[in-house]
């Protein structure tokens, strides 16, 4: 895998510019990628492929734990911003990545949290939507 670094100010990125072009087939991908559950199809996939030792160069890459996400946050730093606009929306987001978690160990058996929490983050923070042949 070759990484290229550009010196500052090179240039600056147009408008549709083409930045990265990855093959489809190198990327870690679900078939079903509809409504909610394509989340934790995509965590499966990537837990398989860390356990199996493939896609490990893009695996050794990403962080080693997702603290700074919100919805990993302890009691501690949730209660600093309890009185602010946001705490709401950060509440939701503890709860939407628990139902999800509670949802995973339904479909796809136990798994330890840790294990979850890191795979989340790598999903929610890195997924994107890619249509091949109209799906």
């Amino acid at each position: 895998m070759s990484y290229y670094l550009l010196p500052k100010n090179l240039h600056n990125i147009k408008s549709n510019e083409l930045l990265v072009k990855v093959p489809f087939d190198l990327m870690i991908s679900v078939n079903n990628g509809i409504g909610d559950g394509f989340i934790n199809d995509l965590i499966f996939k990537l837990l398989e492929h860390k356990k199996n030792k493939t896609f490990l160069e893009y695996i050794n890459f990403l962080p080693a734990n997702y603290d700074f996400l919100v919805h990993n946050w302890n009691e501690d730093k949730i209660n600093i911003i309890k009185n602010t606009s946001v705490y709401p929306s950060i509440i939701k987001s503890k709860n939407e990545k628990e139902r999800r978690y509670n949802e995973y160990k339904t479909k796809y058996n136990n798994i330890n949290l840790n294990n979850y929490n890191w795979a989340y983050g790598c999903v929610v923070t890195r997924n994107f939507s890619v249509y091949k042949k109209g799906i």
